[in-house]
């Protein structure tokens, strides 16, 4: 709830800011204009205020009256937590009112987008080659990545840059003011407005965005917070909500502006995995390092690098990608249009925001090898103990995702679905077993996670369901049922 009403705050402050700008035309009209660049600000700005009335006059009077009437300490907290969501939900509500829009008022544009955003979700996913998050937290991030995030970054993009160039205009009107025979002046305060107005854009598309996905990401740490490991977590999370920040934007700028073929090649193929991706995923990582931070007063640090490493790339791709398509222009003249599309956009792409692949991609790598490291260690005690959940013969499969998907897929072929479905699970119980033991040897065991004893029950029931297909004996070997 506090997140949202931050987002929300911080949304209704640039509202005001552009009521107190300077009018362009004599008559004026509410928002000054605004709405006039966009249908949709209409309905989000009215939304935004109706939003705050419902909250303040409904939602909060009548939370106190409920929460204090009732007498049970747990029906308490669960009209508490009820009305917490309410008005959570009510906050962020006129968020969606830019993408759905953008998205639903282009349903071919979109189902076009929706393959390769799909692939770009399924690699997300894969990227846990351990243990991995239940889907719905990824599909929840996704949501919010091309709803909320976008809808709360397009609106403030839109609004700042509105806002910058009512109060910078008076360079050009003093300018014409001066005579026509100052067509220089004229000339030179009409680009140094335009410059300042696109960096203001970019710094706003930074910083707006970049905070957006950001709160997506602090959403599913706060709820979700026993099914982070470690960065590669944080990195899943903080990517997913990319990828759908991603398709909202592009299905935006396809309907939008010009040159539409170069636009779904550079956002849907070159840089799916880049950009909104990368940014985001450097979030999620801040988060996956707070999870296994002991001192509280710490938390806030890697938090606050990674949304500065997010936010000063993001700014640092919009002005670079703006400074190289003026210089490109420059050194290469007019090139052929494949050759400009297929060599020289992606390769000005993967120069800016290649760095912040890399460096994502390596946090995966090392958390990648930190879980390995420690499931090796806590799958071999859990075999030593002879609870029978995890036994020696089954640590090195366990440790080995290729050998794991390969069993899988032969008890497929000899068992059916449900008997791939039934493997896939105790594999997943299994390392659930793993991971908390390694929390708990961390000292950071969440309070909303199962103990180990509920976990190594449910792996010996999942064994004794798997013990009723029909396993051939070589595929027996490695799911020994205790007795």
């Amino acid at each position: 709830m506090l997140i949202a009403v931050l987002l929300s705050a911080a949304m209704a402050v640039q509202v005001l800011i552009n009521l107190a700008s300077p009018k362009v035309d004599p008559a004026g009209t509410s928002l000054n204009g605004t709405m006039s660049l966009l249908p949709a600000l209409s309905v989000a700005f009215w939304w935004l205020v109706t939003s705050w009335i419902v909250v303040l006059a409904v939602l909060v009077p009548l939370a106190v009256g409920r929460v204090r009437t009732s007498r049970d300490p747990g029906e308490r907290v669960r009209r508490a937590r009820f009305f917490h969501l309410a008005i959570a939900a009510v906050l962020v509500s006129p968020f969606c009112v830019y993408p759905v829009n953008s998205m639903f008022g282009h349903v071919p544009l979109l189902l076009l987008c929706l393959p390769t955003t799909a692939f770009g979700l399924w690699t997300v996913h894969r990227m846990q080659r351990h243990r991995r998050m239940p889907f719905r937290i990824a599909l929840f991030g996704f949501g919010w990545g091309a709803l909320i995030a976008f809808g709360f970054g397009g609106l403030m993009n839109v609004w700042t840059g509105d806002t910058v160039n009512r109060f910078l205009l008076h360079r050009v009107t003093d300018a014409i003011d001066v005579g026509l025979d100052n067509f220089q002046g004229l000339i030179k305060a009409t680009q140094e407005t335009q410059h300042d107005v696109m960096s203001a854009g970019f710094l706003s598309a930074g910083v707006g965005e970049e905070l957006g996905k950001g709160a997506g990401v602090a959403i599913v740490y706060l709820l979700c917070r026993r099914h982070f490991d470690n960065v590669v977590s944080g990195i899943v999370v903080g990517a997913a909500v990319g990828i759908g920040f991603n398709l909202a934007e592009t299905v935006d700028y396809l309907a939008t502006t010009a040159g539409g073929a170069s636009q779904y090649w550079a956002r849907q193929y070159v840089g799916l995995m880049g950009t909104h991706v990368a940014f985001t995923a450097l979030v999620g990582a801040g988060f996956g390092v707070v999870r296994q931070l002991g001192d509280p007063r710490r938390r806030w640090l890697p938090v606050a690098c990674a949304l500065v490493a997010a936010i000063g790339g993001h700014f640092t791709f919009d002005a670079g990608t703006r400074v190289y398509t003026t210089l490109s222009a420059e050194w290469f003249g007019s090139p052929n249009d494949y050759v400009s599309v297929l060599v020289l956009q992606p390769l000005g792409m993967i120069v800016l925001f290649g760095p912040f692949v890399v460096m994502y991609v390596l946090l995966l790598r090392r958390g990648l090898r930190d879980q390995l490291a420690a499931l090796r260690v806590e799958l071999a005690a859990e075999a030593n103990t002879g609870f029978g959940a995890v036994t020696p013969a089954e640590v090195s499969l366990l440790l080995r995702p290729g050998m794991r998907w390969w069993l899988r897929f032969r008890t497929f072929r000899s068992g059916g679905t449900g008997a791939y479905r039934a493997l896939a699970r105790l594999h997943a119980a299994q390392l659930d077993l793993g991971m908390q033991r390694w929390h708990r040897s961390r000292s950071e065991v969440d309070p909303g996670a199962p103990d180990e004893t509920v976990l190594r029950r449910r792996v010996l029931e999942l064994k004794h369901q798997l013990a009723t297909v029909a396993l051939s004996p070589q595929q027996q070997s490695f799911v020994e049922v205790p007795a």
